[in-house]
């Protein structure tokens, strides 16, 4: 069994619930390693399940572990209702802080006759814990880091603008193993310094 969904079943139990419905897409990815931009899934202590649309068929199959893999006819929430009946009981956790309210009103809609309760850091709690492939992971993520800035601080001169800086530091930390920008790049020179999050421009630095 996947460890990290033996952890979100024990939270199961342990807050009374007879199902957890994960709608964060990066928790899909963590739990089940489905890289696909349009999924949900539902966990119990006999189930779990990913749900998505005709794009990922083939990517789904292939990517996701531990679960059953259900391609929606149309929309997702349309397959709530026979997955449901698979389920021990009526009380269905949600996570807060990840479900919108028209997607909390498709699902009552669904599901009327589930009692939904809100919780929040399930998964969260788990994540906070790091194995050891991840802490792994994450100093692999600081080697790039430091190379991309060695590279980058090579090109930075008078008349380069704060949008090439900030393409040449995602170009360089996908050469070099990042996957994507974990966040946009932020070059901001002069007076811009002073904008913690600003948005690089065609400013000349």
């Amino acid at each position: 069994m996947n460890p990290r969904i033996k952890k979100v079943r024990e939270r199961i139990d342990h807050y009374g619930l007879d199902a957890f419905f994960v709608s964060s897409i990066p928790h899909i990815r963590y739990l089940f390693g489905f890289t696909g931009s349009n999924a949900l899934a539902v966990i119990s202590p006999a189930l779990a399940v990913v749900i998505t649309d005709r794009r990922y068929d083939v990517q789904a199959k292939q990517q996701v572990r531990n679960a059953e893999v259900i391609i929606a006819r149309r929309l997702l929430y349309d397959e709530l209702a026979e997955i449901a009946k698979r389920l021990p009981g009526i009380r269905i956790g949600l996570e807060a802080a990840h479900l919108s309210v028209k997607d909390y009103h498709d699902l009552k809609k669904c599901l009327p006759q589930f009692k939904f309760v809100a919780t929040e850091r399930i998964v969260e709690g788990i994540t906070a814990v790091k194995e050891p492939h991840e802490i792994e992971k994450i100093a692999e993520a600081a080697r790039i880091c430091c190379q991309v800035m060695e590279v980058v601080r090579g090109i930075i001169k008078p008349g380069i603008s704060e949008l090439d800086i900030s393409a040449e530091i995602s170009y360089q930390a996908m050469r070099l193993g990042s996957e994507r920008d974990p966040f946009e790049p932020i070059v901001a020179s002069g007076t811009r310094s002073a904008l913690p999050h600003g948005i690089s421009t065609q400013k000349a630095v």
